[in-house]
């Protein structure tokens, strides 16, 4: 018999897939031929989590582990729900580099943080980023927080802290865009 926090997470997971156009994966994803909790096939992994307390560790491993599945599964794109259920809020952490492709220049991230190399998590606090989204929904714009482990060694991870709806919606950007093609300007 499922617990009611497997049920969730199954619940989730199922929200995830029907978002991306995905499925979920088999136990899960806890198996070595089938990492992470949702997956549409040589396009994108997603890892679902959710907490019931004003605070998410995201931690550095989990992190590693994603984008490590991600490379080993055909260079697909990834990303992190993390789902403060009893606030009814819903972000992505995605890779930084990603998040800069699909922004115009005049919209780079509002917020920024510098993990310590040693650091081995961070505490995400719902109402921190609320306040940051709040301060810029006001402002009339979309907002980011940068997330920036400092290198242990030359390989510096950054990622990016947005909105779940804003990231669905930047997929679907680079979607049309990836469709549509190289631009054809100046030809007559």
């Amino acid at each position: 018999m499922k617990t009611k926090a497997q049920r969730r997470s199954r619940k989730q997971e199922q929200r995830i897939a029907e978002e991306i156009g995905g499925r979920t994966q088999p136990g899960s994803g806890n198996t070595w031929h089938s990492k992470s909790d949702v997956r549409a096939i040589l396009d994108l992994r997603i890892e679902a989590k959710y907490t019931d307390q004003d605070y998410y560790i995201l931690k550095r491993a989990d992190l590693f582990e994603l984008e490590d599945a991600a490379l080993r599964g055909g260079l697909e794109d990834w990303a992190m729900q993390v789902d403060f259920s009893l606030f009814s809020r819903k972000y992505a952490i995605i890779s930084y580099r990603w998040f800069l492709e699909t922004q115009p220049l005049t919209q780079r991230p509002l917020y920024q943080s510098v993990i310590d190399s040693e650091a081995k998590s961070l505490r995400l606090h719902v109402n921190e980023i609320m306040t940051m989204a709040g301060g810029a929904a006001a402002n009339g714009g979309d907002w980011s927080y940068c997330l920036i482990f400092a290198p242990k060694d030359e390989n510096t991870s950054s990622y990016a802290l947005i909105d779940w709806d804003q990231f669905l919606h930047l997929r679907e950007v680079a979607k049309c865009r990836l469709q549509a093609g190289p631009s054809s300007s100046g030809s007559s």
